[in-house]
């Protein structure tokens, strides 16, 4: 990926046939492949308001441009969000394999909030399905670890988090 990168960039890039006066500046590269991984960070949450919001074929983009790209972001986080994605856009036969197959490979990382969140999904998935038990414990594990990452941010009641997320003053849907 980052040579891709290094080719745009390079006196006999793209950029510097198409720019007359081009000047090879290696911190190009580099911010632009830190915009690129910024974006490709954000491909998971694009998935799940596509899937919310009805956009099933802008899932469906984000999700195969994931695929390409969950390799090079390390195997199990790459992969475990691929996963997650995979499973919210999967016929329920298979979104439960997919759920489970991203909390194993998450758990293998240190990125919490990533784990937790899948914990909260699949929790609501089978609540969905009226599997209220197996649900409550996958939702209540996601809270603790939310818990755990709100209080890590110095946040430690309802009302501070809505704060920092600016909905004060909103109702709870309890």
């Amino acid at each position: 990926m980052n040579s891709d990168y290094n080719d745009v960039f390079n006196l006999d890039g793209p950029l510097a046939r198409a720019l007359p006066g081009y000047a090879h500046r290696p911190e190009q590269a580099a911010m632009a492949k830190a915009v690129g991984l910024a974006l490709a960070r954000l491909e998971p949450l694009i998935v799940e308001a596509g899937v919310r919001a009805g956009q099933r074929e802008a899932a469906a983009a984000a999700l195969a441009r994931m695929a390409e790209r969950a390799p090079a972001a390390g195997p199990p986080w790459g992969l475990g969000l691929l996963a997650r994605c995979q499973a919210l856009l999967s016929s329920d036969e298979h979104a439960e394999a997919r759920y489970r197959e991203s909390l194993e490979l998450l758990s293998q990382v240190p990125v919490a909030l990533d784990l937790a969140h899948t914990r909260l999904l699949f929790g609501e998935w089978l609540r969905r399905r009226k599997r209220r038990g197996e649900a409550r414990s996958h939702l209540r594990v996601a809270h603790q670890h939310l818990n755990k990452v709100f209080r890590k941010l110095g946040i430690s009641s309802r009302r501070q988090i809505k704060a920092r997320l600016g909905v004060e003053g909103q109702q709870d849907r309890e």
